[in-house]
């Protein structure tokens, strides 16, 4: 498999985490530890796919700005994302357990998305196509 490959699977389960955010907060009081915690995994796999698709290896971390950092040795532009990448890091753990944070309302949740979607633009714009 080469990394054009690897770096096709990365983005597609990157876009469905993504489009299962925005599903889900079509909801009824929708659960927004979930969209945040889907919002958080999209953009750890669209800059996981940009590494794959340069040969390098994509470590096996949930921080986002560790990511960056890796990925602005490729594109200095990554260096851009750092605040954004911020706020949807703690989303990876801190949500997932009920005595580690309080209820995220839906504004904050309909703003990981945002963010979610800017990174997967960002990272899909920087992509060589062929």
């Amino acid at each position: 498999m080469d990394n054009r490959d690897v770096a096709k699977g990365w983005f597609r389960k990157a876009s469905n985490d993504r489009r299962n955010a925005e599903y889900v907060i079509t909801m009824e009081n929708p659960p927004t530890d979930t969209i945040c915690f889907h919002c958080q995994q999209s953009a750890e796999k669209y800059f996981k796919g940009f590494l794959a698709l340069f040969g390098k290896e994509t470590p096996k971390t949930h921080d986002l700005e560790e990511l960056i950092s890796i990925c602005a040795s490729i594109d200095p532009a990554f260096a851009s994302l750092r605040d954004m990448a911020s706020e949807l890091t703690d989303y990876a753990i801190t949500v997932r357990y009920p005595v580690m944070g309080e209820e995220i309302p839906v504004e904050d949740a309909k703003d990981a998305i945002k963010k979610a979607r800017a990174i997967e633009r960002f990272v899909l714009d920087r992509a060589p196509r062929s």
